[in-house]
This record gives structure tokens, sequence and C-alpha cells, in this order.
């Protein structure tokens, strides 16, 4: 089965690519886990039950979707990363300082989902996500 080599190769690669673009580990991960993944793709389209259903991408709604949701994904997880470093690299914090000047992020991330699975279980609306918007939008001004 392709998959595990595709991402498991890909991941490495990309691992490698923060020491230099260059080295041969970094190629030959990236290159192996592309192949890999361009063949699980292939075999993944020949089978009658597929294990990651693909022809799904032909929807233009679902493809659209799929595609947003990645930018929402890297934007909120980005900045989970980043500010983190930037409060330690050039702000020069502790790792502690950093820790506690973040807490109001997490218990508000807290917050939001438990607000959120109560809210959209009591809640019948036609977009489970509506009911949430209030308990999104009041916790963000806190981390900001």
């Amino acid at each position: 089965m392709p998959a595990p080599i595709a991402f498991s190769m890909l991941a490495y690669g990309v691992s490698e690519v923060g020491t230099s673009w260059s080295k041969a580990s970094t190629i030959t991960g990236l290159t192996i886990g592309g192949i890999a993944l361009i063949l699980f793709i292939f075999v993944e389209l020949a089978q009658k039950q597929p294990l990651l259903e693909l022809k799904a991408f032909k929807s233009s709604d679902f493809t659209r979707s799929i595609i947003l949701t990645w930018i929402v994904q890297l934007a909120l997880f980005g900045a989970m990363l980043i500010v983190p470093l930037y409060l330690q690299g050039v702000m020069h914090y502790t790792v502690l300082e950093t820790g506690w000047i973040l807490m109001p992020y997490a218990l508000c991330a807290t917050r939001s989902a438990a607000g959120c699975s109560t809210k959209s279980a009591r809640v019948r609306s036609p977009s489970p996500v509506l009911p949430s918007y209030p308990f999104l939008y009041s916790s963000c001004p806190i981390y900001l």
C-alpha cells in the first residue's frame, strides 16, 4: 500500500528541509514521497471500494470547501507556531513567560470548544456552526 510510504517519506523530507534543501536525504524523501503519493492516487481511483474516495473532488463545492479549510487551518496553526517563536526569538521571553502569555489563548479555545459543543447540541439550526459564532467571537478579543 503506497499511502504509508507516501506520507512517511513526505514527512521525513519536509523535516529534513530545515537543515538543507539540497541534501540527498531531503531530495530522496520528497521524491519517493511524491511518487508514492501519485501511485496512491492512481490505486485509489482504480479501486471499487477505495480507502479515500477521491471522486468527491469532482464536485467544485467540495473542492473549494477543502481548499478553504486548508487555508484556515494553516492560518490557525501558523499563528500557534509563529507567536511562541516570535515571543522567544525576537522578544527574548523565556519558555515559562511565553507559556503565561499564551495561557489566555488556551483558556479561550477551551471555552469556545465547550460553548460551541453545548450550544450546537441544543439549538436546531440549519447549520450547526451558526450558534457557535458568539462563543468564537467573544473569546477572540481576550487573546488579542
